[in-house]
């Protein structure tokens, strides 16, 4: 039983000083672009200063807030986003 009591708390160190050395991917290393259209509210539209808002504008940046991600919104029409996917510019 006294073997069990020591071994113990080693493994919990050795278990924490090896996940210390395990680095996730950081996803700051990535701009994301987010392609959309302001022509379906109320998810997304453009107000009068030109600035895109809706339900959907609100859930990415309260994602991307909480996650620390760098996002960037790009405008484009749907035919347009197509034509990116087509040529690999864009990722789903």
């Amino acid at each position: 039983m006294k073997r069990f009591k020591y071994l113990l708390p080693i493994l919990f160190v050795f278990a924490f000083i090896f996940t210390g050395f395990l680095t996730p991917a950081h996803a700051a290393d990535v701009d994301y672009e987010i392609a959309t259209d302001e022509t379906f509210a109320p998810f997304e539209f453009q107000n009068k200063k030109g600035e895109l808002i809706g339900i959907d504008m609100d859930i990415l940046k309260a994602i991307a807030k909480d996650q620390a991600l760098p996002i960037r919104l790009n405008r484009w029409a749907l035919m347009q986003r197509f034509k990116r996917l087509k040529g690999t510019k864009l990722m789903v």
